[in-house]
């Protein structure tokens, strides 16, 4: 039988908040990066701004741009954006973030669920977080893994799953 622990729920409530604040979170990374990097990212819940923010994961992991010095790693703004890609898809459908109860290894984690007419439409944020760089190599057949479009492809797939709140 599985009980979600005390440090599942924990980690699933500050999860939820990290979500939360994810967009401050970012425009205080934006002040202290160089402004010709950033410029053109409009934190507002659209396409264009998932592409562009998954586009800047990539310039990072792969060396062309560095992360401000105190401001963590490639890894950390990856789940960073992911955070940002949650909050995305719940103010552009009617999709929450939830603590799964499927009995299998992912038990206790957020889950995006709610925005598909199938139970398996759900995306796992924190894992795709975890293992972002690594999609394209260990999931080519995931959507966007080729073309290092994971997020932008995911969050168009749920606005098409959904009937949007915004056009």
């Amino acid at each position: 039988m599985y009980k979600l622990t005390a440090e599942q729920k924990r980690f699933f409530q500050e999860y939820v908040e990290a979500c939360t604040a994810a967009v401050e979170d970012i425009s205080f990374l934006f002040d202290h990066c160089a402004k010709d990097q950033v410029a053109d990212i409009r934190l507002d819940h659209s396409t264009e701004s998932i592409a562009k923010l998954e586009m800047l994961c990539w310039k990072v992991f792969d060396g062309d741009l560095t992360m401000p010095p105190g401001m963590g790693s490639s890894g950390d703004l990856a789940g960073l954006v992911c955070r940002y890609f949650s909050q995305s898809i719940i103010a552009m459908t009617s999709a929450k973030l939830k603590q799964t109860k499927e009995h299998n290894r992912r038990f206790g984690l957020p889950v995006l669920d709610g925005f598909g007419n199938k139970p398996y439409e759900c995306i796992y944020t924190s894992l795709l977080a975890e293992h972002f760089f690594s999609l394209p190599q260990s999931n080519p057949t995931m959507p966007g893994a080729r073309t290092r479009s994971i997020l932008q492809s995911a969050f168009q797939h749920a606005l098409e799953k959904n009937n949007t709140k915004h056009a």
